[in-house]
């Protein structure tokens, strides 16, 4: 940790900080000149202000985008990696769950029922719509938006290490980048085409 009271002119200082919005502010100055500044509160919980001309030349932001680009799940997924340690939003499908066996059963019981009442002309659409929309044991995982950054790092499941800055507390969760529909970063929104 820098020491404010052991700094010299000239010295060199970096940072690598998360922020997430608190308030945006905008006032006058005695003088006349109008001030905007946000209050954030940082990923260690301490809050602060910083300016409009900080915010628009230095700073990323995980949900305004400029332009929106398509293009294949392989090449989002790549401008995800390349982009680590950046504020960024990841639309994606989260883990499939696993129905209740009771559950199962009685979708195929109704579906056997269905089937039994049926006429000649009924069991024609019964079955193509089976075909269309068969029964599993699946349940599909739900959509998750997900702000924060990500380290390139992967679990043993390969899903991407993300910090979720939404969560309370900031959490690390795992993304299965094969789900991944659209991200927003560096001011682009990519989705899969």
């Amino acid at each position: 940790m820098t020491q404010f009271s052991k700094l010299k002119k000239g010295e060199i200082l970096s940072e690598s900080s998360y922020f997430t919005v608190k308030e945006v502010k905008s006032y006058t100055l005695p003088t006349g000149e109008r001030m905007h500044e946000a209050v954030v509160i940082d990923a260690h919980g301490n809050e602060g202000e910083i300016n409009k001309k900080y915010i628009e030349t230095i700073m990323k932001s995980a949900n305004q985008y400029t332009s929106t680009e398509k293009m294949s799940r392989t090449d989002v997924i790549k401008k995800l990696e390349e982009n680590p340690r950046i504020s960024c939003s990841v639309y994606f499908r989260k883990k499939d769950g696993e129905k209740k066996v009771g559950a199962f059963k009685a979708e195929v019981a109704a579906k056997i029922a269905e089937a039994e009442n049926a006429t000649v002309k009924q069991i024609g659409a019964i079955v193509e719509n089976l075909i269309k929309d068969p029964l599993t044991k699946v349940i599909p995982g739900e959509m998750r938006l997900i702000k924060g950054y990500h380290h390139s790092t992967r679990d043993a499941a390969g899903r991407l290490q993300f910090t979720d800055m939404e969560a309370l507390p900031i959490m690390v969760k795992g993304v299965d980048t094969r789900t991944i529909e659209y991200i927003i970063v560096d001011n682009v929104k990519y989705e899969v085409k």
